[in-house]
């Protein structure tokens, strides 16, 4: 057997299928767009062409909250804007009873720490009704 850097080699990539000379075989496989690359976010390994497409539904790809500008994972924004950032206004957690309070972070735990008494009023009033 004769080694033959112009024998037609197909490209290892699953996808690719493309037929290159065995020379030429180690420089397609560096730029190949079906070579697997791990996704810098969730290291899922997806084939380079279509990393684009990736990131844009990547569940961990880094986003900023617009109200506070902490960075996070892409998973995690809906339940920090709802429920720990410090600069979105929320409900007061008696809204369900009745109080109309609307307040941002400390404002609305410090709202909900003094309005105990108004607070087990409407509670009272809703089991009463």
């Amino acid at each position: 057997y004769i080694k033959c850097d112009y024998q037609p080699t197909q490209c290892v990539y699953s996808g690719c299928g493309e037929m290159v000379a065995k020379g030429m075989l180690k420089r397609h496989a560096e730029q190949c767009q079906f070579r697997p690359q791990p996704c810098e976010w969730c290291q899922e390994t997806i084939p380079l062409r279509n990393m684009k497409a990736h990131s844009g539904v990547c569940p961990q790809v880094p986003v900023t909250c617009g109200a506070c500008g902490v960075k996070m994972a892409k998973s995690v924004i809906e339940l920090h804007k709802s429920e720990e950032c410090p600069n979105t206004l929320r409900k007061c957690f008696f809204a369900v009873a009745g109080c109309s309070y609307e307040g941002k972070g400390a404002e609305l735990v410090k709202h909900e720490e003094q309005c105990n008494a108004e607070h087990l009023r409407l509670v009272l009033r809703a089991q009463v009704d």
